[in-house]
């Protein structure tokens, strides 16, 4: 948890729980991000989410609400810079390997977290995993609200070497920006 003053800069001392970018998500303390998707504009869900308890905005529009509103330039790119400062992500604490490629990411890299074993983390189609705890995921990489959340369960379970799948998908959305990969494999690329 952090403060919304800690996040920006001249806005009020309010208690962040957690960041958020689908409003059928927010729980009372959450930072609602507005950002852009294929098909969705998250701007258009202002409304839900302050009916379930956000407690700020962070959007591209200039709007009137009884909660404080962050205007950004582009709420995508600052969703990564965000996460990273609210989960205390630093890049220097993990090794990160990186699988891409049409087939094989996900036996790739559980190979690789198998092969090197309990200060290992692994994130893919599996879900993720660390030690004996698995949880399933709903992306291959995930979003960064909830990709930099997981970083943070392994940094505080002194998982220090993450290996994972990184997605076409993640790198067209920009779900990656900002994060740099020790090692990367291109595991094949089919058309």
């Amino acid at each position: 948890m952090k403060k919304l003053d800690e996040l920006y800069d001249g806005f009020p001392s309010i208690d962040i729980k957690d960041i958020k970018t689908n409003s059928k998500d927010i729980c009372s303390g959450d930072l609602f991000i507005c950002i852009k998707g294929v098909t969705k504009d998250r701007n258009d869900f202002i409304n839900d989410a302050v009916k379930n308890g956000a407690s700020a905005i962070v959007t591209d529009k200039k709007i009137d609400l009884n909660i404080p509103v962050i205007v950004v330039a582009d709420p995508n790119k600052e969703l990564v810079r965000l996460c990273q400062k609210f989960y205390n992500f630093n890049q220097h604490d993990f090794t990160i390997i990186a699988t891409t490629g049409t087939n094989g990411k996900t036996t790739t890299s559980s190979i690789i977290k198998d092969m090197i074993g309990n200060k290992s983390a692994y994130i893919g189609t599996n879900g993720i995993k660390y030690y004996d705890c698995e949880k399933e995921i709903v992306n291959t990489t995930p979003s960064p609200d909830k990709l930099y959340k997981y970083f943070k369960i392994f940094k505080d379970n002194n998982c220090n070497i993450i290996s994972m799948e990184a997605s076409s998908e993640a790198f067209l959305r920009k779900r990656l920006n900002k994060l740099k990969f020790d090692i990367g494999i291109l595991t094949n690329v089919t058309i």
